[in-house]
């Protein structure tokens, strides 16, 4: 799961030449970006199994002080996986998993970047990698989450019964200098039953 997890937040740090998409789709990793968070920036990270037809959900907490203000703010996804392969199959890949978070616009006020891959050229690998960004002043809805849903499907057969690993990053980044790594570091932390 290590490996998976290292694949998803190495690709998601890359900055790059748009003349080197065919070699290296998201360019060339920024490593310190992915070594630490700086108080504006939260990078959650996650990992499981799934089978094939089946999704697991996530529920990622949101900043407080972005709630309500037209600061900008991005919003990052990628998942890595392990896929059995099908050789002479044109999808080559038996399954493929896919992440999406709901309403991003409603729930964080967000859309997807127009200045990344084309969205089904982003699917066809084994690292989805998605970023969102915006400005929207929006209230918080669903008790300040935001859900993310992953899930597997089969792509060119014979995926059936298989355990799928997969590892998954999401940041939360904010354009001003805003607490974001505190705030959802607090939302996060287990605190004692009285």
């Amino acid at each position: 799961m290590a490996i998976l997890v290292s694949a998803a937040l190495s690709s998601r740090s890359c900055e790059g030449d748009p003349r080197l998409v065919l070699r290296r789709p998201y360019g060339i990793p920024k490593i310190d970006r992915v070594l630490e968070c700086t108080p504006n920036r939260a990078t959650l990270v996650g990992y499981g199994t799934l089978q094939t037809d089946s999704a697991q959900s996530y529920r990622i907490p949101l900043p407080q002080s972005l709630a309500g203000v037209t600061d900008p703010r991005f919003l990052s996804v990628t998942l890595a996986w392990t896929s059995p392969i099908k050789p002479g199959h044109q999808s080559y890949r038996s399954v493929k998993l896919e992440a999406a978070p709901d309403t991003p616009f409603e729930v964080l006020g967000v859309k997807r970047r127009k200045k990344q891959p084309s969205d089904p050229s982003c699917k066809r690998g084994s690292i989805f990698h998605e970023h969102f960004e915006g400005d929207s002043a929006v209230a918080f809805l669903e008790d300040g989450t935001l859900a993310l849903r992953i899930w597997c499907k089969e792509d060119s057969g014979s995926g059936e019964h298989l355990q799928i690993r997969y590892g998954v990053a999401v940041t939360i980044e904010s354009g001003t200098a805003l607490p974001i790594y505190q705030e959802i570091q607090e939302q996060l932390r287990i605190r004692p039953r009285s």
